[in-house]
């Protein structure tokens, strides 16, 4: 007989206590920290009852909202008590007299040492003993079958696995375990039973199949026997299906807002507390934003609760489907959008290289409120938002902390001006004011006549005639200053206007080349082309137009996509460059040697040109290595029959250098910086003379 006896030498269930004074949200949030089926609700420290996941699942269902439950009438009162120094065989007689699936554990001072269920129990009865007690082993809340490991045939089984497994006696002996569970067969054969000798019983989860094909979930508890001097394997399957399917509902429940399907805050500070830790290993920054609704009282006030649950709702997706596109909510390893009651709501980004990026994020959020919305009644409403930022690390970094961090710069925000953003940080708030003021200015550059197309020759090395030009978009404002492209091209990227901008250079370059074409010249004309303009739509159409709309020779065009832009989305990208290919336009690679390109990719990309990075040149002809990734280059470039074009060139000795090498064409100040079209034209004219 098995000398364990007593209860207090085999309780394994966690044991969570709540105090009946907790609310019923307290208890959802114990259920779902420590992944346990039921809570003991204590009162002066002695059980009064027990809340498990179907209590949870049907007090949802009968109420409107969680605040509406308390906890003292959903709880299961008809608790049984036993004392842990009692034998299990008292405590299984005393748990099947009950009816109920826990044992509550008291010790000597009548605390609670624990809870036990049925399987804990019956798990530590010998098998011999099992059949000796026969109601013993059919009266087991789980299904029990025994397996010989030599050939995972099923030699015995009580009443609960012919009801489980919908399988009669005699179908049940002429299975074997990998018919029913063939995930965990390795658990079952001569190498298990060594395992299980060596480090006693094991617990797992499987999937197990029933008579009609499909599948249910089990919990598996496995131990070693000895019957008629043979060694077999003792398995205990307890049906979780029901218990995951309330562990999936709670998770909903406790994680999510139930009108808006958005992160709670329970679980927006779960996984900002996270991240808080996660980010010690790196130098990236992470932003919260709080949003506010202004005035939203005064819509729900006079407009009725409906209304204003809609307006939630249509917040809530416009805030999501204006975050980046790798920030879906409640994905770990993205940001994070939180719904944190009544009309606030809670942005996380994670991972910026820049806490400036902020900026674009929120000024992008604000940009799409602001104005005139549409309700579903086709009721018109004026919504506003305002914002407030903090940045981790700033100060200190807590999750309390950050969180009031934003919340202040919130209410900054909405005492200063409604409808804006504003950072903890006072310094950010100016710079975000400054970014703000050009991005607005950024929309309208193209309307307002601000842009222009410069030109930069392309000259061939052995002839030293041009035979190509790239042009450069410029933008000159209204004081007459050049704004850097390196400035305003990722904006214009992250606001996304930058395929308007592409597409007016593209055919203010076609139709100025076309001019020049007319005059007798013949050279490539190269524009660059972002990584959101490939990917655009319309991006074929566009092109297509363009050149019909400029009369423009197709294979006097070359495209230039930078190697980054080419490597973010390999396959989509090769698909629409053979589309413009098809066209009869070139394609170019621009800075080559930076964005860390696959060779296996780069041989399927329809390209014509490389262009090597001016990074690779400027050391040119002292520097060991660049010299190596040069050759390299020319090399690669040669043998796959593209042309290749050094970019940057401004001396003599690169120059030469270049020329030894056998690069194809240069692009630089040694010839030309970029100059405006009819600095160009002047160019040309004096070169043919």
């Amino acid at each position: 007989m098995n000398s364990v006896r007593y209860i207090k030498d085999i309780m394994t269930s966690s044991l969570i206590q709540a105090s009946i004074d907790k609310t019923f949200d307290d208890v959802l949030k114990l259920m779902y920290q420590h992944q346990v089926s039921s809570v003991v609700i204590v009162e002066d420290k002695h059980p009064i009852g027990i809340c498990s996941y179907l209590d949870v699942i049907n007090a949802i269902s009968n109420h409107k909202s969680k605040q509406d439950i308390k906890l003292s009438e959903i709880i299961n009162k008809n608790i049984t008590t036993i004392y842990q120094d009692e034998s299990i065989y008292d405590a299984y007689q005393k748990l099947i007299q009950s009816g109920q699936r826990h044992l509550v554990v008291l010790d000597a001072n009548n605390h609670i040492a624990g809870i036990l269920t049925g399987s804990d129990l019956f798990k530590h009865i010998e098998f011999n003993e099992q059949l000796k007690f026969k109601t013993i082993f059919d009266l087991s809340p789980d299904a029990i079958l025994i397996i010989n490991p030599n050939d995972l045939s099923i030699v015995n089984f009580n009443s609960k696995a012919i009801n489980q497994l919908g399988f009669s006696s005699s179908e049940l002996l002429t299975l074997k375990i990998s018919d029913l569970d063939p995930i965990t067969t390795p658990f079952y054969t001569n190498d298990g039973v060594a395992e299980l000798e060596k480090f006693g019983h094991t617990i797992f989860e499987s999937k197990q199949r029933v008579k009609n094909g499909s599948f249910i979930d089990v919990q598996v508890f496995l131990n070693t026997i000895t019957y008629n001097e043979e060694k077999l394997i003792i398995a205990f399957y307890k049906d979780i299906t029901q218990e995951k399917l309330y562990e999936s509902k709670l998770t909903k429940i406790t994680n999510y807002d139930s009108l808006t399907g958005l992160a709670s805050q329970y679980l927006f500070k779960s996984y900002l507390k996270h991240i808080l830790l996660k980010r010690n290993m790196n130098d990236r920054f992470v932003g919260v934003l709080k949003i506010d609704i202004d005035d939203f009282g005064n819509i729900n006030n006079s407009l009725g609760h409906d209304i204003g649950d809609e307006v939630l709702q249509l917040v809530s997706t416009k805030i999501y489907t204006f975050l980046r596109q790798e920030d879906l909510i409640g994905r770990f390893e993205s940001d994070l959008l939180s719904r944190f009651g009544g009309d606030e709501f809670g942005v996380i980004i994670e991972d910026l290289k820049h806490k400036e990026d902020l900026i674009i994020i929120a000024s992008r959020i604000i940009s799409n409120f602001n104005k005139l919305i549409v309700l579903q009644n086709g009721f018109e409403l004026y919504l506003s938002i305002s914002i407030g930022i903090s940045v981790v690390p700033y100060g200190s970094a807590t999750v309390e902390e950050v969180i009031d961090f934003a919340d202040i710069a919130l209410r900054n925000t909405k005492a200063v001006q409604k409808g804006g953003f504003m950072f903890y940080d006072d310094t950010l708030s100016k710079i975000a004011k400054e970014k703000l003021e050009t991005e607005m200015k950024l929309r309208q550059v193209v309307e307002n006549n601000e842009l222009q197309v410069y030109y930069q020759p392309q000259v061939e090395i052995k002839t030293g005639k041009i035979k190509g030009v790239e042009a450069l978009v410029r933008w000159i404002n209204k004081d007459g200053v050049i704004i850097s492209p390196a400035s305003f091209i990722p904006m214009a990227e992250d606001v996304g206007c930058i395929f308007k901008i592409g597409r007016w250079v593209l055919c203010e370059a076609c139709k100025t080349a076309k001019t020049w074409f007319d005059d007798g010249c013949d050279f490539i004309l190269s524009v660059n082309l972002s990584m959101q303009q490939i990917l655009h739509d319309d991006i074929i159409e566009s092109i297509k137009e363009i050149l019909e709309s400029a009369k423009f020779p197709a294979e006097k065009l070359e495209l230039e996509i930078t190697e980054s832009s080419m490597m973010a989305d390999p396959a989509r990208v090769i698909y629409t460059l053979y589309k413009i290919k098809s066209l009869g336009v070139k394609l170019a690679i621009d800075d080559f040697g930076t964005g860390y390109s696959s060779l296996a990719y780069l041989k399927k990309f329809p390209i014509d040109t490389l262009k090597i990075d001016k990074s690779f040149i400027d050391d040119l002809p002292n520097d060991k290595d660049s010299i190596a990734i040069v050759k390299t280059i020319l090399a690669m470039a040669k043998a796959l029959g593209y042309k290749t074009i050094a970019e940057g060139v401004e001396n003599a000795e690169q120059l030469d250098f270049l020329r030894l090498l056998e690069c194809d064409l240069y692009q630089g100040y040694l010839k030309s910086q970029p100059i405006n079209k009819h600095d160009f034209k002047k160019l040309i004219r004096e070169e043919s003379v």
